[in-house]
């Protein structure tokens, strides 16, 4: 980037969001808005993806990650929105322990 400025006649100038403390919460995915609890009052949604006081809606993407995390979460949003499927898929036989 400062090679490809400086062809252009540009300056480099380095984001203060890429800069210690913010550049660990930095995410190009958009997380958290209706995060994953263990009750209605710390989050949106219990651990099946299911939203507190309204069975049947269930939320399956990166909105239930609480945070940023430290790297690409695409495979961990992956990961989550396959077990709220097959959770939801499977009903309420499914224990978490599978």
């Amino acid at each position: 980037m400062r090679r490809m400025s400086r062809h252009l006649g540009g300056r480099y100038v380095r984001s203060v969001l890429w800069r210690r403390p913010f550049r660990r919460l930095m995410t190009a995915h958009p997380l958290g808005g209706c995060v994953m609890s263990d009750s209605p009052e710390r989050g949106v949604v219990n651990d099946r993806g299911e939203v507190w006081g309204h069975p049947g809606l269930y939320v399956a993407d990166g909105a239930v990650i609480p945070g940023p995390l430290a790297v690409n979460p695409s495979l961990t949003i992956a990961a989550v929105a396959e077990r709220i499927a097959y959770l939801l898929v499977h009903g309420r036989e499914a224990s978490v322990e599978d």
